[in-house]
Formats: structure tokens, C-alpha cells, sequence
């Protein structure tokens, strides 16, 4: 009875951590495929951070945990500021460059119903 009622507590504490994270903005990471500088590509841009979007889609912050430009150009934790996306690639600003990120999705929005 005991293992029961314990199943059961846990059963609904679960519950409750499904819905705490179906009411949590979707998370995920962006690569970047393409980075501008004054109109010239940079093609050995390394870039990658994360991103939180509203569940209907809308941008809320893209933030980058690291850029380099072979070793001499650095930004983190920088927010990036998006100018477009639809939710697989995005084209944003930072620092005054140019930047396109294509969107990493990481958590898949849970919703429990009883």
C-alpha cells in the first residue's frame, strides 16, 4: 500500500513538471551558417548559442555563448538582435555585423492532460 501511495505522489509530482515546462518559452540552439561583415562573407565564423521563442513563435532572445573570427574577434553574451526568422533559419544583428542562424531545437513543448 505504501509503494502504491509513493507511486502515486510520484506519478503526480511528474505531472506537474510536464506542466511546468509546456508553459516555459520552446528553448533551443542556433549554428550560424552565414556571417556578414560590411557586405564580405566570413566563412570561418564559428558562432552558436541559445534561443527562447514565445510558443506562438515570436522572437524573444537569441544569445550567443561564443564567437570567433580566427581568434581575433570574441563576443559573449551578447543578445542578437533578429531582424526575420521562421523557426529554422533567422537573420539577426549583432555587434553591427550581419548574422543567420539556423534554429536547433531542444525541447519539445509537453502538454498533459488528465
Amino acid at each position: 500500500m505504501k509503494a502504491l501511495s509513493m507511486a502515486i505522489v510520484g506519478f503526480m509530482v511528474l505531472a506537474v513538471s510536464f506542466s511546468c515546462i509546456a508553459a516555459s518559452p520552446y528553448v533551443g540552439t542556433w549554428q550560424c551558417v552565414e556571417y556578414t561583415r560590411g557586405g564580405q562573407s566570413i566563412p570561418t565564423m564559428q558562432a552558436q548559442g541559445k534561443l527562447l521563442l514565445n510558443e506562438d513563435g515570436t522572437y524573444l532572445q537569441a544569445i550567443s555563448t561564443g564567437i570567433e573570427e580566427k581568434g581575433i574577434y570574441t563576443i559573449e553574451g551578447e543578445t542578437i538582435k533578429l531582424l526575420q526568422h521562421d523557426k529554422v533559419k533567422m537573420q539577426g544583428v549583432i555587434a553591427g555585423d550581419t548574422i543567420t542562424l539556423e534554429f536547433k531545437p531542444t525541447l519539445t513543448k509537453i502538454v498533459y492532460q488528465r
